[in-house]
């Protein structure tokens, strides 16, 4: 008897195991610098789960646990930033706005984790409803901590000069 709910209890585990989302291939940090449009260092002062409806960004109350593609939920971050790594000449507003899901993430890590430390954010810019907003440069790879500042400097400086 508990044999055959052990192996029910593992066959129900694959099948949702296969049902959930999966992480892209890991790419190189030179690469994800490379399809970054902006590069900053800044720090969050808001987290909060949205989901978008028709065009527009939602704020889900209750708010889920989780993110998720299935769900469509993510979070999204207000930040203040820093230092413009990347392009030199871009402005930024007093409160840049950056959309984080895709994967299944807890958002009550994710809150902890952004609103703990400043971080340099790899994006691409995206519109929404005319606003300009940013996005991770891959999926599920928005930040790097400031110990990889000479890293990204390093390859911002090849892509420039080439």
């Amino acid at each position: 008897m508990y044999k055959w709910l052990f192996v029910m209890f593992s066959l129900c585990l694959v099948a949702v195991t296969g049902l959930a989302d999966k992480p892209p291939l890991s790419k190189p940090l030179a690469e994800r610098v490379n399809l970054a449009t902006h590069i900053f260092i800044a720090k969050a002062t808001s987290v909060r789960a949205v989901r978008e409806v028709r065009g527009t960004i939602k704020k889900i109350t209750p708010e889920p646990t989780h993110t998720g593609t299935a769900s469509g939920v993510m979070v999204e971050l207000k930040l203040t930033v820093e230092e413009v790594m990347f392009p030199a000449s871009w402005q930024p507003p007093a409160t840049t706005t950056v959309y984080f899901g895709g994967g299944i993430f807890s958002i009550k890590e994710l809150r902890q984790s952004f609103l703990a430390d400043r971080y340099v954010y790899l994006t691409k810019e995206a519109s929404l409803n005319r606003e300009k907003v940013f996005v991770p440069s891959y999926p599920w790879h928005l930040i790097e901590g400031l110990d990889k500042k000479p890293e990204i400097s390093a390859v911002l400086a090849r892509r420039v000069s080439n």
